[in-house]
């Protein structure tokens, strides 16, 4: 499976503030796009006890089943046309992501 770097650089930082400025504030300085954050609460903690005795920092490799639910396209007066897919998280699985497999993905960091 082919991974993408989500982190936002400081370039499309820039452009995004330039597109909202008459708009409310959208982006902040989050290193990642909104809504790219999984929050497991206690129920689903239990689900997937790798992450019961998890440190801040550690890394986790997952896959997923996920479904689009929505493709809307909108273009307004004096911008340029704007498409958004929302799809739904439906299956997802953890594994502990070991030293030598961090390797296989390209880190800024």
């Amino acid at each position: 499976m082919k991974t993408v770097k989500l982190k936002i650089t400081a370039a499309e930082h820039k452009r995004r503030k330039a597109e909202m400025k008459d708009s409310l504030p959208c982006c902040g300085n989050d290193d990642y796009p909104y809504g790219f954050r999984l929050s497991l609460d206690k129920d689903l903690i239990k689900k997937f006890p790798q992450f019961e005795d998890a440190e801040g920092g550690a890394t986790f490799n997952f896959s997923g089943k996920c479904r689009v639910k929505e493709i809307s396209t909108t273009q307004r007066d004096g911008e340029s046309k704007n498409q958004r897919v929302e799809i739904q998280i439906e299956e997802i699985g953890f594994d502990a992501n070991e030293d030598d497999l961090e390797d296989a993905f390209e880190t800024e960091d």
